[in-house]
């Protein structure tokens, strides 16, 4: 435009940092649940509880007991989809963001606290590295107990943390397709729920739960305030809002 315009061309240094401008904004964009014109639905408690009770009864096999590790951690860690499973595309054992030497507990006998390493993220530009802590529940959902099970079945040694039983490392391709077939299976229609949903999911239930603004940012490891638009607000709570802007009794 500028060019056509009859000014002079500008500099490689100046193209070189309007580029690094761009590659941002579109860094941002996609991180943004209104790139996706799709609306996701978030992944709650009550959905996750469904098919923990579903599996129980059909059989747990390795690809479930892989499967509700990943679910899990991505819930309870706020994870990106792409911080915990491959490329779509199958490829070898070093595509695989985290590896089983980036997951340390702090007691082996009984853990409490489970550390995941996450060696580059997109908030992360420099790759120094960002620690994910998630903590023992004690209840049905739990990050540590699913994860503890998990390795018990997956076995110790190098390689991807998820690993499918081809050894192939879990795509973020096989994640959503895993899901898919785990929401049909309770009677939910996945059309409107993705590997996002978890991060979106976890967000939302924490709001709902009182917890501040500052610590789901943190939690969720956002440099801006964009996981507010992820946080899925029901109907009836806005119904409730609008009766708060005319009750007289405050």
């Amino acid at each position: 435009m500028q060019i056509e315009n009859g000014a002079p061309e500008p500099k490689v240094g100046v193209m070189a940092r309007l580029s690094q401008v761009l590659r941002g904004i579109r860094a941002v964009q996609a991180d943004s649940p209104l790139a996706d014109s799709t609306a996701r639905l978030p992944i709650t408690p009550a959905l996750l509880s469904s098919i923990k009770a579903r599996w129980e009864q059909t059989g747990v096999n390795y690809e479930r007991c892989m499967m509700w590790g990943a679910m899990m951690l991505c819930f309870f860690g706020y994870f990106r989809l792409g911080e915990l499973c491959g490329p779509s595309t199958r490829g070898s054992e070093t595509d695989s963001p985290v590896m089983w030497e980036d997951l340390s507990v702090d007691d082996s006998m009984n853990p409490t606290v489970l550390r995941v390493h996450l060696r580059k993220s997109k908030t992360d530009q420099f790759k120094k590295g960002t620690a994910v802590c998630v903590g023992r529940t004690d209840g049905p959902l739990c990050p540590v107990a699913a994860m503890m099970a998990w390795l018990v079945c997956r076995g110790t040694g190098p390689g991807p943390l998820f690993r499918q039983a081809d050894g192939t490392p879990l795509t973020q391709r096989a994640f959503t397709e895993m899901l898919r077939r785990a929401l049909e299976e309770i009677g939910v229609n996945p059309r409107h729920y993705s590997g996002h949903s978890f991060r979106s999911g976890a967000a939302t239930t924490a709001a709902s739960k009182g917890i501040g603004d500052a610590t789901i940012k943190l939690l969720g490891r956002w440099r801006s305030n964009a996981y507010q638009v992820y946080i899925k607000t029901p109907p009836s709570e806005l119904v409730r809002l609008s009766k708060v802007l005319v009750d007289t009794s405050s």
